[in-house]
């Protein structure tokens, strides 16, 4: 509101969709505005999509002289879209429980591919790091180890596709090295699909734009599977191999291992060494999961931050019903 008017008791709705114009003062009139609603000076929808949570501050001004006033009260009207279904979160038996931010979101897309998902805001730091795209040999999935220097989490891979090829690929890890465990499917958990990739072809990257927020502590190793689930349309494109857990590529924060080519799911041949070729997409830092105790018992708020490799950050609000469902210890005399 930016406008003189000489009534008394000013009595305002600003909405964007109001019937009134702030031009229209009724001069000695009491109200002065006696309109429900009036458009402000200054679109409210500059505020669209802002969370309403933290201090909102009012600042009144007047600049006539002569008399003065006083703000009797103010408020906020704000509408949403309905949460839905809130995620249900269940305490373990001190109380806790730990929930990655990326398992309170639906879907999380970007045009340049992966998104590191967090809570809180001041997203992690998207990294990438490329193995190769030499190809030389191919057809299968690959296993692969990969040193955590540093607290990471991994979101994503891009991978080197097959010329023509649509596949579903699933990706699965395991704590500790690949090797011993290449063929028993109960040693490893499946942590992301992507469905119906379609291959960019040889020599370039083919992303699964996946968000699977799994995290590693420094000093930690972690073995992963990253597969087609059908082959009959072509494969993935691998580099032949020096030596099975010889470092291939690396950063500051991540050294990525060569493993082995192998067939869906976990059968045939291990094909050994062989080097997963693509990109692989992690972030450092950040509120990657988000802690609940039981401070926080029923309806909670959380803000989602989605934030690409470019800096671009969207944000949405999870509900999270947090739930003790462990009845309390009792000793009798």
């Amino acid at each position: 509101f930016d406008q003189g008017c000489s009534g008394d008791d000013l009595i305002f709705v600003f909405d964007d969709e109001g019937v009134g114009d702030l031009a229209n003062c009724t001069t000695g009139a009491n109200p002065a505005y006696p309109e429900p609603s009036y458009v402000p000076s200054n679109p409210l929808a500059a505020f669209d999509g802002e969370s309403t949570l933290g201090d909102w501050i009012l600042s009144v001004t007047d600049t006539a002289g002569g008399d003065d006033g006083t703000l009797n009260s103010w408020g906020l009207i704000w509408e949403y879209d309905d949460p839905g279904t809130p995620y249900d979160v269940v305490l373990d038996a001190n109380g806790m429980a730990t929930v990655p931010a990326s398992d309170l979101i639906i879907t999380a897309t970007d045009n340049c591919g992966a998104v590191v998902v967090t809570a809180g805001g001041g997203g992690g730091m998207p990294n990438t790091l490329l193995t190769t795209l030499a190809g030389g040999n191919g057809n299968f999935g690959n296993m692969f180890d990969i040193n955590a220097l540093e607290d990471v989490t991994l979101q994503s891979f891009d991978i080197h596709g097959d010329t023509g090829a649509t596949f579903d690929v699933e990706v699965y890890a395991k704590t500790g090295t690949w090797v011993g465990s290449e063929n028993d499917p109960g040693a490893w958990t499946l942590i992301g699909t992507a469905p119906g990739i379609v291959s960019n072809g040889d020599g370039v990257v083919t992303p699964l734009n996946l968000n699977l927020g799994y995290a590693m502590n420094a000093g930690e190793t972690h073995a992963f599977y990253v597969t087609p689930t059908d082959f009959s349309t072509g494969g993935f494109n691998y580099t032949n191999g020096t030596a099975t857990g010889n470092v291939f590529a690396s950063d500051a924060n991540i050294e990525f291992l060569e493993g082995a080519g192998k067939g869906y799911p976990f059968s045939g041949t291990t094909f050994q060494p062989r080097v997963f070729n693509g990109n692989i997409h992690y972030s450092t830092g950040g509120g990657t999961t988000i802690d609940f105790t039981c401070d926080d018992l029923g309806i909670n708020f959380v803000e989602i931050f989605a934030t690409d490799s470019a800096g671009n950050e969207s944000m949405c609000t999870a509900t999270v019903n947090v739930i003790d469902d462990t009845p309390p210890v009792l000793v009798c005399q």
